[in-house]
């Protein structure tokens, strides 16, 4: 992917191939970790997550928990079968920073970036993106301090809905928007993971992208939550001045999806 002008932001410095923070460099580069041949070589830390194109690996810095995101594909054989599905994928760690810088230009918590760029060459592309841990709990499953309380439950709704809304009428899209990638904090409130997938648009989200992710959020609740939680969330994001009948479309289109996902997985 390109880069855009001016895309390295107030804070960071501009690599041969991405960005750094520049209270970091010197250290990330004592790691390998300020480029993208770096960060794929990286053998330290542990190993959360890993699929063909794919890596997350764990690592401690200065006693921060951090998480280093790594692709390494080849383009052409990515592209021929992501034809087959229509359906094309995002390796890209800078794409994901200017995700999280949107996000957090929107007031939502999001993590902290500390590094990310592209490399490699034409036949075997690489990209990283290094991340601080947010804090909190993933709301799914569902945190203890949230089980059973329903009052509790239908507040985070509304709030959720709030999020979610921003996001949505500020032209963006999340794309991978479920509970796992939700965390709450009891002091610090909800925050966004996992927006490497992130789409943007000119003006508010259209009616098909937001239903993808009312959707995922239905389709991902546990199975503990409290009764009418999922109506005051939607009821939430619809917001007052909606009539019945609106509600009631609204409604059967994202249990729709949500069927949609559960028979086919998450991948939309």
């Amino acid at each position: 992917m390109a880069e855009e002008p001016g895309w390295a932001g107030p804070g960071f410095e501009r690599t041969a191939r991405g960005l750094v923070r520049r209270d970091a460099r010197a250290q990330l580069a004592s790691l390998g970790l300020d480029h993208a041949t770096g960060a794929d070589a990286y053998a330290d830390g542990a190993v959360l997550r890993r699929i063909p194109q794919k890596s997350v690996v764990t690592l401690s810095l200065d006693g921060r928990m951090c998480f280093l995101k790594r692709y390494h594909y080849e383009p052409i054989s990515v592209f021929l079968r992501a034809s087959l599905k229509l359906n094309y994928p995002t390796f890209s760690g800078p794409a994901e920073w200017r995700a999280l810088d949107a996000l957090q230009g929107l007031g939502l918590r999001v993590p902290r970036v500390l590094a990310a760029g592209d490399g490699g060459g034409w036949r075997r592309r690489l990209s990283f993106i290094l991340l601080e841990r947010l804090e909190g709990r993933p709301l799914a499953p569902m945190p203890p301090e949230l089980r059973g309380n329903a009052t509790a439950q239908r507040a985070l709704a509304r709030s959720l809905a709030e999020l979610v809304l921003k996001l949505h009428d500020s032209g963006l899209c999340h794309r991978d928007l479920y509970l796992a990638n939700i965390f709450h904090d009891p002091q610090l409130g909800l925050g966004v993971l996992d927006c490497e997938r992130v789409r943007r648009f000119r003006g508010p989200t259209p009616m098909r992208w937001r239903v993808k992710d009312l959707a995922a959020l239905l389709y991902s609740c546990p199975d503990d939550i409290e009764p009418g939680i999922r109506s005051s969330f939607l009821d939430a994001y619809l917001g007052s001045q909606s009539g019945l009948e609106l509600r009631r479309s609204w409604r059967l289109r994202v249990e729709r999806k949500a069927r949609t996902l559960a028979r086919h997985g998450r991948k939309t």
